[in-house]
């Protein structure tokens, strides 16, 4: 199972649990660093994930809202393509991006007549259930859904219902990022934060 990270401004993972998180997560990994509404994503997938050369790169932006991911493939190629986070919205005005830690088995087939309305065609044997879901799913809503703040609005009530509605505790845990609001957790319950000397963080 993969493990998603939040980071913000001034903390930072102790590194015996970097070090237990990215052996256990070996198939890449995604940053996203968050900052003045603009969001910002590095992913690798080297041959073997160095968790001190991951640290670095971490303090060396602790200053900004930061988002691991760190994958272990359940389904789809080990390729970068299947690295999170995904990114499923992109306007003018907002970015939007998912991580998923879990694997997601139901509802991942995307009917004939939606097809049209994604931007990519999706393989069962070469995407993973994470961006099934983000492409086949969250795209074609965030694409077509406006909100009181307008496309990609995370603030509004109805589309805070409907995502609840499509997640179930089974899919493992999820969040939506936000260039510019608060981001979304998907079963929050089974979030944690994490104490550290320093303080807190997801």
């Amino acid at each position: 199972m993969c493990s998603i990270f939040q980071l913000l401004p001034g903390f930072n993972i102790p590194d015996n649990l970097l070090f237990n998180a990215v052996h256990n997560n070996e198939h890449g990994y995604g940053i996203l660093f968050r900052e003045n509404k603009k969001i910002k994503v590095d992913k690798a997938m080297p041959e073997k994930v160095d968790p001190e050369a991951l640290g670095k790169i971490l303090k060396e932006h602790d200053d900004v809202e930061r988002w691991v991911h760190l994958r272990n493939r359940s389904e789809g190629d080990v390729s970068i393509n299947n690295v999170q986070p995904i990114q499923i919205f992109e306007s003018k005005k907002r970015s939007l991006y998912f991580v998923h830690n879990g694997t997601i088995y139901s509802g991942l087939t995307v009917p004939d007549d939606q097809k049209k309305f994604l931007t990519e065609e999706l393989s069962d044997k070469i995407d993973s259930d994470s961006r099934k879901f983000a492409v086949g799913k969250l795209m074609p809503l965030f694409s077509r859904f406006q909100g009181q703040h307008g496309f990609g609005d995370l603030t509004d009530p109805f589309l805070r219902e409907l995502l609840a509605k499509m997640w179930t505790s089974a899919h493992g845990r999820a969040a939506i990022i936000s260039s510019d609001q608060d981001p979304v957790l998907f079963n929050p319950s089974g979030w944690e934060k994490i104490k550290t000397p320093d303080g807190e963080f997801l």
